[in-house]
């Protein structure tokens, strides 16, 4: 469902941008609410791969890193 709704504000915000209309609340929504999004899905899948979850084999903890660094660049969601 999150990421059902990430894709829909990302096409919602484009919508926006297309049509020429200044969209940076939408922007910044999204922005955040996809990063967010993502942290708590990779961190679901790291959690329901067990101790497996925490190895380099299956790259999870290197996703959460990029997506970790992704959000401190971006500035504080708080």
């Amino acid at each position: 469902m999150e990421i059902h709704a990430a894709h829909l504000m990302g096409l919602d915000t484009a919508r926006a941008l297309d049509e020429g209309r200044q969209a940076r609340t939408e922007v910044s929504m999204m922005k955040t609410y996809s990063i967010e999004m993502a942290i708590r899905a990779i961190d679901h899948a790291i959690q329901v791969h067990g101790a497996m979850g925490l190895t380099n084999e299956l790259h999870l903890t290197e996703a959460w890193q990029q997506l970790r660094r992704t959000r401190i660049a971006d500035g504080s969601s708080r």
